[in-house]
């Protein structure tokens, strides 16, 4: 190795450390190359952890409790989603993964401010959220009959969490609108941001839950009008499937950026009619039309004009500010030149190819 590749400031360094994030075993390779790379690659090394079973949550136990407890102050986030039940373990194993166990094993982090989890694992996070330093909770592929463990998990961390995501959340039983949780609505007063990706059934109803301070609302559902009536506040950024087709109640919520995930399902006649639900109410400041990626069947290329009409007469109408039309596939880099010139000559549209959603970076993560 260079000699003045290891005398390089420790800033530069984690700079490009953090480039290899998703690459452990590059990282690794760093933590030996020499002594002044050693510990600051340990700490990218543990910043983020994936429990994909009961044998690595073993390992990392013995390594994290056991064997080296200095590096529990490097994990930031857990991804425990695919630890299920321990199924052919010893008796020995098993005791190490009752609840008492793992609650232990989170608690063990002082600065562990994210956890992906499914419902198997609802009866530790329920009781260790309000004393633990995790902000950001994401619950994924749940299937349940009952929603008590889902209420308690949520007032678990109502003062504590400002970031919750469900994906594949299904309860089986509709929750009737009236119901209320045993101890009473849930206020989750700390929440900031919430996503829901392809959820069904969530027990979100006036007489549950409220969230008095979001900010933030991802939805990738059918409908998202469910959890727009429970918020009656104003939200900064809505992400959505073009799917509404009734204006919003006006006394009920205010959006001041709205970014369309456009699929090749959706028609430019969904995608209308979505923006025109937000922009009765409201005044957008930003509109984004997100496109995953443009093929010769995606609706967007024959309805470009159609769809600059509609969004130049919201523009002189005062219902909306700038523009942004974003492309995730990179493949493609000229495919939206010529279109949207009008907007262009204007000077409030952007276009980006090969990015993510602007007004939300990790709305698709």
């Amino acid at each position: 190795m260079d000699p003045s590749t290891s005398k390089l400031p420790p800033e530069l360094l984690s700079l490009v450390f953090n480039e290899l994030e998703g690459d452990k075993a590059s990282l690794r390779s760093c933590v030996l190359t020499c002594k002044s790379w050693h510990d600051l690659c340990l700490a990218h090394v543990y910043r983020n952890l994936v429990v994909s079973n009961a044998l690595t949550y073993l390992r990392l136990y013995r390594r994290l409790m056991i064997d080296a407890p200095h590096l529990c102050c490097h994990v930031r986030r857990i991804d425990m989603s695919g630890f299920g039940a321990p199924g052919t373990l010893d008796s020995f194993s098993l005791e190490w993964c009752d609840d008492d166990h793992i609650q232990s094993f989170l608690q063990a982090f002082p600065r562990l401010n994210a956890l992906k989890c499914s419902s198997h694992l609802y009866n530790v996070v329920s009781h260790m959220l309000q004393q633990s330093p995790i902000t950001t909770l994401h619950i994924d592929s749940s299937l349940s009959y009952d929603v008590k463990w889902f209420f308690h998990i949520l007032r678990a961390g109502a003062a504590t969490l400002k970031n919750l995501k469900l994906e594949d959340v299904d309860f089986r039983v509709r929750l009737s609108p009236r119901a209320t949780p045993n101890d009473g609505k849930i206020s989750m007063l700390a929440l900031e941001e919430l996503t829901v990706v392809e959820c069904c059934n969530l027990p979100f109803h006036i007489t549950t839950v409220e969230m008095p301070n979001l900010k933030v609302l991802v939805c990738q559902v059918y409908d998202c009008t469910d959890y727009l009536h429970i918020l009656r506040t104003s939200l900064m950024t809505l992400v959505i499937e073009p799917t509404i087709e009734e204006p919003l109640d006006q006394n009920q919520i205010i959006v001041d950026n709205l970014c369309i995930l456009w699929f090749p399902q959706h028609e430019v006649g969904n995608v209308k009619a979505t923006i025109t639900s937000v922009c009765v109410p409201t005044r957008l400041a930003h509109l984004e039309v997100f496109l995953p990626s443009i093929l010769l069947a995606h609706p967007f290329t024959t309805s470009s004009d159609d769809l600059e009409a509609f969004v130049l007469r919201l523009h002189l109408d005062g219902s909306l500010g700038r523009v942004t039309v974003t492309v995730e596939d990179p493949s493609q880099p000229d495919i939206l030149d010529g279109v949207f010139k009008e907007l262009n000559s204007l000077g409030i549209l952007e276009i980006r190819v090969g990015k993510p959603p602007l007004l939300h970076p990790s709305a698709l993560l």
